[in-house]
This record gives structure tokens, C-alpha cells and sequence, in this order.
């Protein structure tokens, strides 16, 4: 008997053989999540502007945060700035396909940092990337994207 299109038997089979194959996917464990930079931005964020001693307000219902003027450190101008930063270095084939999505988040940090006249940690660079990435990222490919989001996102458009 042939199979037509469009018939509730071929959509009886395709149903039925995608949940297979959904099925044999997750029993293999596969996944295809891949870290893009942007996912590291918050916790970077985080890291950074915390203060001592307010870790009570991360707590608060919405408009409690609000009524006392918490903002999320997303919002911020350090924030906005990194993510418009990360953006822009996400369009270049270098970036993205040369580093980890960690190294290009930490140096699109770095810069945007830079550009808002925010200085690294006292204790020099190669220590403050290790902080801010828990010493996942190797400074010396830090170093070389940083050049390249230099590079790639231009002087004036963050």
C-alpha cells in the first residue's frame, strides 16, 4: 500500500518515528547545546559589581527591588555596554570559531570595561581573568582576543 501525503498514516508514522528518534537521542545523551558568549555575561556581571554585604536584596520580589532602587546588573551601563560589545564580536568568524565562548565573553568584557573606564583588579590582569573566569580560560588566549574583538568591534559603536 502506498504511502500518500498528506494521510493520517503518514502522519501516524512520522509521529511515531520522530518520537523514536527523540527517544534514541536522549538515551545516547546527545545534546547540542553550544555555550555562546552572552551566557557567560551575567555571572561575569555578577562577579564583578556585587558588593559585599547586599547578597539580602538578591532575594526581593520584583517590585520590592524596585521600591529601593535595585537594578539588575544586566541593566547597568558596564551591562549594556558588554553585551553591545559581545554582539558585535559574535559576528566575526575568528571569534567565534577560534575561542571558547568563555575567552570571547571575558574579553568583550575586558573591553567594555575598558572603554567605560573601568580598570582591572590591582593585582594585574592574568589575575583578574583568572578570578572572573574561575581559571577556565588560558590568558594567552585572552590576551589574542581581546585583540581580536579590538579588532572586530570598532572605537565607536559601543
Amino acid at each position: 500500500m502506498p504511502l500518500t501525503f498528506p494521510s493520517t498514516l503518514y502522519d501516524a508514522l512520522r509521529a511515531t518515528l520522530v518520537t523514536a528518534e527523540l527517544i534514541l537521542l536522549r538515551v545516547l545523551r546527545f545534546d547540542i547545546r553550544l555555550p555562546q558568549p552572552l551566557d557567560y555575561v551575567p555571572r561575569f556581571l555578577q562577579k564583578t559589581l556585587a558588593l559585599p554585604g547586599t547578597e539580602h536584596l538578591d532575594g526581593l520580589a520584583e517590585e520590592e527591588r524596585e521600591e529601593v532602587g535595585v537594578v539588575d546588573v544586566a541593566e547597568t551601563a558596564l551591562g549594556r555596554c558588554v553585551g553591545g560589545v559581545v554582539q558585535g564580536a559574535v559576528k566575526s568568524y575568528r571569534l567565534v570559531n577560534l575561542f571558547t565562548a568563555r575567552t570571547v565573553a571575558a574579553a568583550c568584557f575586558f573591553v567594555a570595561a575598558e572603554r567605560m573606564g573601568v580598570v582591572a583588579a590591582a593585582e594585574g590582569e592574568e589575575e583578574w581573568v583568572r578570578r572572573l573566569t574561575s581559571g577556565r580560560v588560558e590568558f594567552e588566549d585572552f590576551v589574542e582576543a581581546v585583540e581580536e574583538v579590538r579588532n572586530v568591534v570598532g572605537e565607536g559603536e559601543v
